[in-house]
């Protein structure tokens, strides 16, 4: 009677990890996203998303960040603040609980000049009125909602 459409958003291979992700924004009040790359291995591969990835071992989730922006796109800003944590339950398919934790960083034009992308097959700079337009990965998608209702309360 119904016809279900199985959207597989990415292979069970892909083992999950406590990660960081930065909620970037300009003065404009754009976010800037990565379009992710379209490999297998990676959770929703060819989405966009927050730049960011998994903690290593004895990191803190502000060295994370901090290495992880300087990998991905050459950012050096030491003003990450803290935005908000989301947990993630893979235990019905036979993982762990992990969590995501989101710091926002707003950068400068001179920084936005100097962005080196080494990671992703590009970026963008987006409004919050386009951010329909593209396919982000859920839980992104929810701390970008989350990060526009709490600059318009």
């Amino acid at each position: 009677m119904f016809k279900h459409l199985y959207l597989k958003p990415f292979d069970r291979a892909v083992k999950p990890a406590n990660a960081v992700a930065a909620v970037i924004t300009t003065n404009k009040n754009e976010i800037l996203l990565q379009h992710r790359d379209a490999i297998p291995n990676i959770f929703y591969p060819n989405y966009w998303g927050c730049f960011g990835g998994a903690v290593e071992i004895g990191e803190t989730d502000e060295e994370a960040i901090s290495r992880e922006l300087w990998e991905e796109i050459g950012l050096k800003n030491s003003s990450y603040k803290y935005f908000t944590r989301v947990s993630l339950d893979f235990y019905p398919i036979g993982g762990k609980n992990v969590y995501r934790t989101y710091f926002h960083i707003l950068i400068s034009e001179k920084e936005v000049s100097q962005i080196k992308l080494s990671e992703g097959s590009e970026y963008a700079f987006i409004p919050e009125n386009k951010m329909r337009d593209f396919l982000i990965t859920p839980y992104d998608k929810f701390a970008l909602d989350l990060y526009f209702s709490s600059i318009t309360l």
